[in-house]
């Protein structure tokens, strides 16, 4: 058993739950439909238990949430202490065993403007309330971590959607049983930018310009966000952006370890004073035809719902990015990383850049050395021959974008989420709260004299408050950060003493270089760009985005040791003696982030009893499970799954260096290494294409003997009924039940299990139960999807050609 008294759970405001100390809970309505499309509901957070029990001699897990209701919760923070078991009440117990891992999620923080949700979807069938609800469950952890650590033990025990169980795959060395053939994860990346000519009706007309729509209308000013809809849940929403139907939103989401692709709905709502949002329209794209693994940007309709679906409202400019990856056994990629391992992987991005033109492999690869904890390594070791050809100028270096500046910058994105937080988060947000507008160029604001200075005073004032904070938490920096920005200090001084550098530009140079990372790719950005940071919830307006580029400039002019400031804008002169006066503790705060801790990388375990208790137990559960279940589940606190990033290098480079004349391998390229990798890559497909055609073989075959059986049993049935063949000594139907049986009949009785197969049944999230799945349920469909419908008599042909784009689409994207 594991429990967690940390979480806090969303509690529905129309359950009889939340009928309890009403008054202690408010919480204005948001009118967000989060159960699913068109539900709305507002809810209340409270302290909660969380206790999963796994139960004895039978293969059932129960997840059991209590809700305390006897104290106010909403105005303190989440307690280390809750009030004893029999002052709360069982909120809902959910079923987790018939539950698929893939309606166990993170939830976006764009829900709630909560980080560290979880989300779990589940029927009426898979669990248990107290009252009539049809929302998930929603949980908040108090830290990423332990977040992290509850979504890996609840997967565990959860259904994975792996294929071919039935086959008894052994591993390579015979000791256990793989567990299937493969397994699926997906993953969609969506940003909405921006929209034109919202509300704006007018009959669809393709050969029309979007600025044709637009002339001669009146544009309405209205305000309006979207709601993003994947197999029909709610899974997260823009800001309300005001304007004449031509807002920007600039939001990015991410949503990964999906079911089975449906469509994808952007829902536009238009915000009401006085009542709820009314929808404006909608955007439906259909994943399942999506072209896999490659950036689709553009504008989309905006279709009407209340009218003709010929009716556009206006378009919205979407960039959407689909994948898709069969995931083999770990033990499949093991030549493929033995490749990987014979060069630093800056050495393979270089060369997958240049010759092949992949640019979307910086973040997999990365993952992978993450998981294996060699990325430190790798960077250092990268970080001398790329020193060693930097420019000589000390105004420069690393100051362009290449393979080392942009790995350098997804690590500490990767390991500084926390230290972000810690450096400028609450002072940020008490800024954008405060709506803080400041302008010191008295020609943008056109105002008098007076009141610029009192704006230069105001910029004075927040500077000195994030430079503040920024400072406190120099001491958090995390070990990573500083055994990187150590490495880089070193080597540039020492490569400026070879280079006999003039003496200022020796002592300036290896602290310029570890700013140009910490500050110029890491906190100046966050000052710039909260949203993209997960600081603060979308684009902040113009007004107060002027004021963070001015502390933002403030603090890079620090940075940079430079105590004369910007000189190219005269407005901000008197910032000069701030900075002057803070040039020391910007020195300090340099050499205390670039000096390397005792260890390279940081040691994240939970930190009570309870959890360590949890972290045991997720590590012995999935101890025992066979290679693709255990494989499936990924480890805390990284949640990272090996295999997976594999499998998505795999597919690009396949993509990407596919022989136009020879599907099967690559063309020819003149890079020995970059060659040996093609081919293993290549190696990994032919076997996932082995495995995948196995099982279509067989599912036919048991297709058929099913159907003969059935055949066979109606008709003995009716040879049963028949009077005249029942008087008959010799026939069949007379046969005592040792006689012989016809073969078909004789080879369903001796294999039962082939008839109910124990494979997920992939669907719309939260709408169907894990389980057995009966194998006429089975469908390999187009564009490498598999679909899950009703028995029915098809065409071979066309189930061939589905078996065959199935196998195209997942590896090559054809």
């Amino acid at each position: 058993m594991s429990q967690s008294r940390a979480p806090k759970v969303r509690v529905p405001s129309y359950s009889s739950l939340a009928a309890m100390k009403s008054q202690a809970y408010p919480e204005k309505s948001n009118w967000l439909g989060l159960g699913g499309k068109g539900h709305s509901a507002s809810g209340h957070w409270r302290s909660a238990l969380c206790r999963l029990t796994k139960e004895p001699d039978v293969d059932r897990c129960l997840l059991n949430i209590y809700v305390d209701v006897s104290q106010e919760v909403l105005t303190r923070l989440i307690s280390l202490t809750l009030p004893p078991l029999q002052e709360s009440v069982l909120f809902q117990t959910v079923y987790i065993h018939l539950l698929r891992q893939s309606d166990i999620r993170p939830a976006d923080n764009s829900l709630f403007f909560r980080k560290d949700c979880i989300v779990i979807y589940s029927t009426e069938q898979q669990r248990w309330m107290a009252s009539n609800n049809a929302e998930p469950v929603y949980l908040q952890f108090s830290k990423s971590e332990l977040c992290n650590l509850w979504i890996s033990l609840l997967r565990s025990y959860a259904v994975p959607e792996i294929y071919g169980r039935w086959l008894n795959r052994p591993n390579a060395g015979g000791s256990e049983l793989q567990g299937g053939s493969y397994r699926m994860w997906r993953e969609v990346q969506l940003t909405v930018a921006s929209g034109r000519n919202l509300g704006i009706s007018k009959l669809y007309d393709p050969s029309q310009t979007p600025d044709e729509v637009g002339q001669d209308v009146e544009l309405k000013d209205i305000d309006v966000y979207c709601e993003i809809v994947l197999n029909d849940a709610v899974c997260a929403r823009t800001t309300t952006k005001k304007g004449l139907g031509l807002p920007e939103w600039h939001e990015s989401f991410m949503f990964s370890d999906l079911p089975p692709f449906e469509n994808m709905e952007i829902a536009i709502l238009k915000e009401k004073k006085v009542s709820k949002p009314s929808l404006l329209g909608k955007v439906t794209v259909d994943l399942v035809t999506f072209r896999r693994g490659e950036v689709v940007e553009g504008w989309y309709p905006v279709q009407s719902t209340n009218f003709s679906s010929q009716l556009q409202l206006g378009e919205i400019r979407l960039k959407v990015r689909v994948t898709e990856e069969l995931i083999l056994p770990h033990s499949s990629y093991s030549t493929l990383q033995q490749v990987l391992n014979t060069r630093n992987l800056l050495q393979w991005l270089q060369d997958l850049e240049n010759i092949l033109h992949i640019k979307t492999l910086l973040q997999p690869f990365i993952n992978l050395a993450i998981s294996q904890e060699s990325i430190i390594e790798q960077i250092q070791d990268a970080a001398v021959w790329e020193i060693e050809r930097a420019i000589s100028s000390h105004q420069t270096i690393f100051r362009g974008n290449n393979i080392f500046t942009k790995t350098m910058e997804k690590c500490l994105v990767w390991y500084g989420n926390a230290f972000l937080e810690a450096s400028i988060g609450n002072v940020l947000r008490r800024l954008l709260a405060e709506k803080v507008a400041i302008e010191v160029d008295p020609v943008r604001s056109g105002k008098p004299s007076k009141e610029v200075v009192k704006n230069v005073d105001l910029l004075i004032f927040w500077c000195r408050e994030f430079w503040d904070q920024i400072y406190g938490a120099k001491e958090s920096c995390p070990k990573e950060f500083c055994a990187l920005l150590s490495t880089v200090r070193n080597l540039v001084e020492e490569n400026g003493r070879r280079a006999e550098l003039l003496p200022q530009m020796q002592q300036q140079r290896p602290w310029q270089s570890v700013s140009a990372f910490i500050f110029l790719r890491f906190i100046v950005p966050g000052i710039l760009h909260p949203h993209l940071f997960g600081l603060c919830s979308g684009l902040p307006d113009p007004a107060i985005h002027r004021s963070l580029k001015l502390v933002a400039k403030v603090i890079q002019s620090m940075a940079n040791l430079n105590a004369k400031g910007d000189q190219k804008e005269i407005s901000m002169a008197p910032l000069r003696e701030f900075i002057k006066q803070n040039m020391s503790r910007m020195m300090d705060y340099l050499a205390v982030v670039s000096t390397t801790r005792t260890t390279l990388y940081s040691t994240q375990r939970p930190d009570d009893r309870e959890n360590r208790h949890a972290m045991n137990n997720l590590m012995v559960h999935i101890g025992s499970l066979p290679t693709l279940e255990r494989e499936s589940v990924a480890k805390p606190p990284s949640l990272i799954d090996p295999s997976r990033e594999l499998a998505i290098i795999t597919s690009a480079i396949i993509r990407y260096s596919r022989d136009v004349n020879n599907k099967t391998r690559a063309r020819k390229l003149d890079n020995a290494a970059l060659e040996s990798l093609c081919t293993a890559c290549f190696e990994v497909e032919a076997e996932a294409l082995q495995r995948v055609n196995e099982l279509a073989i067989r599912l036919a075959q048991e297709r058929r003997r099913a159907s003969a059986s059935a055949a066979w049993s109606q008709h003995s049935a009716m040879i049963s009924k028949s009077p005249s063949l029942g008087s008959i000594p010799n026939s069949k139907s007379s046969l005592p039940p040792t006689a012989y049986m016809p073969s078909t009949l004789q080879s369903h009785e001796s294999h039962p299990r082939l008839l109910s197969l124990p494979e997920p049944e992939p669907g719309p999230a939260g709408n169907t139960p894990g389980g057995k799945v009966d194998i006429g349920r089975i469908d390999i469909g187009e564009g490498g999807t598999t679909r899950w419908s009703e028995s029915t008599s098809e065409n071979p042909d066309e189930g061939a050609k589905r078996k065959k784009s199935f196998m195209r689409g997942i590896f090559s994207g054809l």
